[in-house]
């Protein structure tokens, strides 16, 4: 149970984060928590408060939690004890609530930090809400405001709320955003140093992958620097009535390895071979190596990671062009691979464990060290990198940087936040009546 909601806790981080709400107006609903800076008092209503607790509980459910066979949905599933936090016994509801009640916090927060930094929301911010508002009474409420509002009515809101729902939403996108454009070079290059490691890898795969072949079942060989097919030139072409030599679909001349022209001759020192592609497009055709296979495997990564652990950097790379199996992935990351730290990549299943075993090591050892990583799928021969100055700005990096502008952001609006949460108040009164975590409704679609 403990993992589960350390795991979720990100998620719903994100969720209520990114996409909960906010409010600031009294008449709005009935206020339960109070902030008053610079002559401004801003509210966050208990109506909102349960729809945050709605979301939550319908995030969880639909992402199939369970705990000792309970259900999100089920009463029991609340009362379970545990330290949900990894320090305090507690129950999942008082668990949940408690950091429902602190992004409220948060979010109180981040509406004055919206006047502080005298935002304003644009146009185009501006026209999204009126549009998702026209679109939820279209078809949430089929045309009628007042039968969207007996849906919402459910989860402690109604129109005018879920309006000020979207208008906050902007905001905190608009402050985040704020904020990220503010930081320097040397903060963003500081946060990537303190977040990721950086390395580059030989992956000894414990599979064989099929290669394309032509009719003849040779196997094809494309020039790397247009994806032509890479022929050898020889004596034997094919020539049509008219005379004119055979050529291909790019206009290149065919030619064939003897007279009998069966076999076309394909250039095996220039050209490369290209992976075929399997049926769903998103993989290739492997096959499982033999068990004598697998030794010869287990022996070739040992000898090459022993060679290979008082390398230079460079001459890690030339080994890289020389063993590595993942020849499309190399030439594709030019600046190698970035893994962010603290991610729980096991949770995207066994075959993503050894990644944090990479992170692990890597984190443990100096710029220019060697390790060896096993995993599902073969071996990592991994060397550590310094990170590239400005790597998170390079298009080639792209897929390891897509959480980092937002992470980052996350972590400079906490720390701009923790000044404000001691002068927040709550009204108790109405803080005792709200609803628990059992009583709230599943609401899997307003958040």
């Amino acid at each position: 149970m403990k993992q589960a909601f350390l795991r979720i806790t990100a998620l719903l981080l994100l969720v209520v984060m990114l996409a909960l709400p906010l409010a600031s107006c009294a008449n709005r609903g009935t206020p339960m928590l109070s902030l008053t800076v610079d002559g401004k008092t801003y509210t966050f209503s208990v109506n909102l408060y349960e729809l945050m607790l709605s979301a939550m509980k319908g995030t969880l459910a639909a992402y199939g939690y369970t705990s000792e066979g309970h259900k999100p949905t089920e009463d029991a599933y609340w009362d379970i004890m545990d330290t949900h936090d990894g320090k305090t016994m507690e129950s999942a509801d008082e668990y949940c609530r408690k950091n429902v009640l602190d992004n409220c916090k948060t979010y109180l927060i981040a509406m004055y930090l919206f006047d502080k930094y005298e935002l304003e929301l644009s146009e185009s911010a501006k026209k999204k809400i009126e549009d998702d508002l026209a679109e939820l009474i279209k078809t949430d409420g089929e045309g009628s405001k007042t039968k969207l509002n007996s849906i919402l009515s459910a989860y402690g809101v109604n129109y005018d709320m879920m309006e000020e729902y979207f208008i906050m939403k902007a905001k905190l996108t608009a402050v985040q955003d704020h904020i990220y454009s503010t930081l320097g070079p040397n903060i963003k290059q500081t946060y990537m140093e303190e977040n990721y490691v950086h390395f580059y890898q030989i992956f000894l795969a414990n599979y064989t992958y099929e290669y394309e072949k032509d009719k003849n079942e040779d196997v094809i060989y494309y020039d790397p620097t247009d994806n032509s097919v890479c022929y050898k030139k020889t004596e034997f072409t094919q020539t049509d009535a008219s005379g004119k030599v055979e050529t291909d679909k790019k206009g290149k001349i065919i030619y064939y390895t003897d007279v009998t022209r069966t076999h076309i001759s394909y250039d095996t020192e220039k050209g490369q071979p290209s992976y075929k592609v399997a049926e769903n497009g998103e993989s290739y055709v492997t096959n499982p190596m033999t068990e004598k296979e697998l030794e010869r495997l287990t022996e070739r990564a040992n000898d090459l990671y022993l060679s290979l652990k008082n390398a230079t950097a460079t001459q890690f790379k030339a080994a890289i062009e020389e063993n590595s199996d993942d020849a499309n992935a190399s030439a594709a990351y030019t600046d190698g691979y970035y893994l962010q730290k603290g991610m729980d990549y096991s949770a995207s299943g066994e075959d993503y464990m050894y990644l944090e075993t990479i992170v692990e090591k890597l984190e443990a050892s100096d710029v220019g060290a060697v390790t060896m990583i096993p995993s599902t799928s073969g071996y990592h021969i991994v060397m550590k990198f310094a990170p590239t100055d400005k790597a998170y700005e390079k298009e080639e990096n792209e897929v390891w940087f897509k959480s980092f502008a937002s992470g980052l952001t996350a972590q400079i609006f906490a720390d701009r936040c923790e000044p404000y949460y001691d002068l927040i108040t709550m009204d108790e009164s109405v803080y005792q009546k709200a609803p628990n975590m059992k009583q709230v409704a599943v609401n899997y679609f307003y958040y």
